[in-house]
């Protein structure tokens, strides 16, 4: 794990990386074998979604379905206000998802502004699984998630009770001086048993944003990155300026 302070012009960028080199060639095989499987993720709050990443590891199940397993933990988790169905929605009360998917050996898939979704995860990895393309946008991606067979909700059912009275706060005028401004983005790093390595990322996006903005989480490079020669690495922290550095890949 490491956790980096980036200053520039005078405004302190703090990106939180999380880093998972299991598969580094200076590591002998001894160590490297009783290291898997493994995974990690960001954020206490995780915790959950880690938990049962790890239990369908240690069942046999592969990493790419522990990473999508346990993320979508967290996404219907309510209680967690950047990702999934407990997310804060854009200006316009519009819950708006954004999430990456992506396999050492380099595939990878993203779904951005994808609306009328309590999770994203499972799409994203179905892009990269499924589709010719490598990422889907708003109506686009709606109409993918609904070719996979993912049912989308009505717009009544994707925003909690805080959420709600949050964007009308923000509408308004109200408090938002003293709101809590939240920028933890949930990302996964798994490699199970027989060395197979993915990374996710999620989020709801930046609070009250503007529509159709999307942050680093679904970009490969920026929000995630994995190579099985290597390793992989996820950030969390403003989206809008980490695009600029593609943290993940330099990582």
């Amino acid at each position: 794990h490491c956790s980096d302070l980036i200053q520039m012009k005078g405004n302190v960028l703090a990106a939180v990386i999380f880093t998972l080199v299991l598969m580094c060639t200076c590591l002998v095989e001894e160590r490297r074998t009783a290291m898997l499987p493994s995974v990690v993720s960001t954020w206490d709050f995780s915790k959950r979604g880690v938990e049962k990443a790890g239990e369908l590891l240690k069942s046999g199940v592969g990493s790419a379905d522990a990473v999508e397993e346990g993320v979508r933990v967290l996404e219907l988790d309510e209680s967690v206000p950047t990702v999934g169905y407990g997310g804060l929605p854009n200006i316009e009360g519009v819950l708006q998802l954004d999430a990456g998917f992506m396999n050492g050996d380099g595939r990878c898939g993203a779904v951005m502004a994808l609306e009328g979704y309590r999770t994203a995860v499972g799409i994203a990895r179905r892009v990269m699984d499924r589709s010719r393309h490598t990422v889907l946008a708003g109506e686009g991606a709606k109409k993918f998630a609904m070719s996979m067979g993912f049912q989308p909700e009505p717009p009544e059912n994707l925003l909690n009770e805080y959420a709600s009275r949050r964007v009308k706060e923000e509408q308004q005028g109200l408090n938002r001086a003293e709101g809590p401004v939240h920028t933890d983005t949930v990302g996964f790093i798994c490699i199970d048993e027989v060395g197979d390595l993915n990374v996710a990322c999620t989020t709801s996006g930046m609070q009250f944003k503007d529509p159709g903005r999307i942050g680093d989480s679904p970009i490969v490079g920026a929000g995630l990155f994995a190579d099985k020669s290597v390793g992989a690495a996820t950030a969390t922290g403003d989206g809008d300026q980490m695009i600029r550095f593609c943290l993940s890949f330099l990582v």
